[in-house]
């Protein structure tokens, strides 16, 4: 059987979460990883030149190869992997909670994301911290009495939770601390021991978190 690919940008982005929870699941899979320039216009024929010729019905990034199967959009990727691995929730109510927190971790990347990109980073920066912190007050509330996301079982959503998490305290290290709860969860999830051994591993690559054309996080380091 032809091993597993995931394949996405040489970066953190949209596919930290679906490589996390491969590594989770004990998973060996191809960690395909198209380069992008790193210098205006940001060259982008790596993928560009295969896009159309893979087979995919939505040519994209991610995009995941499973045997027959071919697909992109990186919810739908979360959710496969969810599946083979024992992180998608039985019963309808739990995947219907799981639905709604997926929109709230996705506004809150979205906002932080979108700053990272921004031709005005250097001014809009100088809020985000506070912003986000606003927008993070109903996640440390539903944290309160909640080991992870799915309660005290572990589900797909929150290694999309973590991950935008850990990007969030890379660039504001002290941003948990008006936030126990999520400061807390964070420790447990990285206590995990497959997640542990993965972030341990020559996989986990801790830079660049965004493509190169992003203000902040492109780079090989922090700055």
């Amino acid at each position: 059987m032809s091993k597993l690919v995931l394949a996405y940008w040489d970066i953190r982005g949209l596919a930290e979460p679906a490589r996390t929870m491969l590594a989770y699941g004990g998973i060996d899979f191809e960690d395909k990883r198209y380069k992008c320039g790193a210098e205006p216009p940001y060259d982008r024929s790596d993928w560009l030149d295969v896009k159309f010729n893979l087979g995919l019905d939505f040519p994209n990034l991610p995009y995941l190869v499973d045997g027959d199967l071919k697909i992109s959009e990186s919810l739908a990727i979360y959710r496969y992997i969810a599946k083979k691995v024992g992180l998608m929730p039985e019963s309808d109510a739990e995947q219907a909670v799981c639905g709604m927190l997926e929109g709230v971790v996705n506004s809150v990347r979205g906002a932080f994301t979108g700053t990272c990109y921004n031709s005005e980073y250097s001014s809009k920066v100088l809020s985000l911290k506070s912003d986000q912190q606003k927008r993070l007050v109903t996640l440390e509330k539903y944290l309160e009495h909640r080991k992870f996301l799915g309660g005290d079982k572990l589900v797909y959503v929150d290694f999309a939770f973590f991950e935008t998490m850990d990007h969030h305290r890379t660039l504001f290290p002290d941003i948990f601390d008006a936030l126990p709860n999520i400061k807390k969860y964070m420790e447990r999830f990285e206590a995990i021991a497959e997640v542990a051994a993965y972030r341990k591993s020559d996989l986990f690559k801790p830079f660049p978190i965004n493509n190169p054309s992003a203000k902040w996080g492109g780079a090989s380091k922090t700055a």
